[in-house]
């Protein structure tokens, strides 16, 4: 079934680091889902902000890069994405 509804509220999102709690710098921040496994357009709108951001962020840029390049999926584990200390644990494809 196709949803045609644009954005809505379908996640309850939180930050690890608590920074969205009452009173911290990201409380009542509007945060976007994309599911990487399902949607179709994922893999573009990830390679293009992985774009957008190499200049200031560019290991957030290369993990971004390496989570598509990994053919066997090494960047998930069990289901979950294989994430230590906010990084790509995988090795460069």
């Amino acid at each position: 079934m196709t949803d045609n509804r644009g954005i809505y509220r379908k996640y309850v999102v939180r930050r690890t680091d608590g920074t969205d709690s009452r009173g911290q710098k990201h409380e009542g921040c509007f945060l976007f889902v994309i599911d990487v496994d399902h949607d179709p357009h994922a893999e573009a709108a990830l390679m293009a902000y992985a774009k957008a951001c190499a200049s200031k962020r560019p290991e957030l840029a290369a993990d971004i890069t390496r989570m598509f390049l990994a053919e066997d999926n090494s960047f998930r584990q069990d289901g979950h994405t294989a994430m230590d200390n906010g990084h790509y644990d995988g090795e460069t494809p």
